[in-house]
C-alpha cells in the first residue's frame, strides 16, 4: 500500500514530467525530422502549424491541471500542518510556461502564422523560423520539468518550505 503522505502532488509530478517530455520530444525528435525531410517552405510551415495547434489545444490544459494538482496537494499539506510552499512553487513554475509562450514566443509564432497565410515562404526562411521556434520550445519544456523536480523533492521530503 502506498504511503499515506503521498497524494495528488505525486500525480502532479507525473503529469508535469509527461508534459515536459512531450514538449521536449518536439525539440529532440519531431522538428529535426520534419526540417530534414521537407523540401518546400509552405509544406514545412503547414507541418509546424499542425504541431502548434495540436499542442496549443492540449499543453496549457495539462499545465493548468498539473498546477491544480500541486495546489490541492499544498492545501492538503497545509491543512495537516505540514510544509506546503514547495508545492505552490512547483505549481507556479509549471504554469509559467503559459506566459512564457505569450511573451517570448509570440513574435516567432506570429511570423510563422504570417508565413502560413502567405503560402510562398522559401525553405530556408521557413526552416529558420521553425528552428527558432524549436529553440524557444525547448526552453518552454524546462518549466514543467523544473516544476516536476520541485514536486519530486517536496514529495520525497528532500525539500520543504
Amino acid at each position: 500500500m502506498a504511503d499515506a503522505k503521498i497524494g495528488t502532488e505525486a500525480i502532479a509530478v507525473i503529469t508535469g514530467s509527461f508534459l515536459s517530455g512531450t514538449i521536449m520530444s518536439l525539440f529532440l525528435l519531431t522538428i529535426p525530422v520534419i526540417t530534414k525531410n521537407t523540401s518546400e517552405g509552405p509544406h514545412l510551415i503547414r507541418q509546424w502549424s499542425d504541431i502548434f495547434y495540436n499542442g496549443h489545444r492540449k499543453g496549457p490544459g495539462i499545465a493548468i491541471a498539473t498546477a491544480v494538482l500541486y495546489t490541492f496537494g499544498a492545501y492538503t499539506k497545509n491543512s495537516t500542518g505540514q510544509s506546503y510552499g514547495v508545492f505552490l512553487a512547483a505549481a507556479a513554475t509549471t504554469v509559467s510556461m503559459i506566459p512564457y509562450t505569450w511573451i517570448f514566443m509570440k513574435r516567432t509564432n506570429d511570423a510563422l502564422f504570417a508565413a502560413e497565410e502567405n503560402g510562398k515562404t522559401d525553405i530556408f526562411d521557413a526552416s529558420a523560423l521553425v528552428q527558432s521556434w524549436n529553440r524557444l520550445n525547448a526552453i518552454r519544456a524546462l518549466f514543467p520539468l523544473a516544476g516536476a523536480v520541485l514536486g519530486m523533492l517536496g514529495t520525497t521530503g528532500l525539500l520543504s518550505f
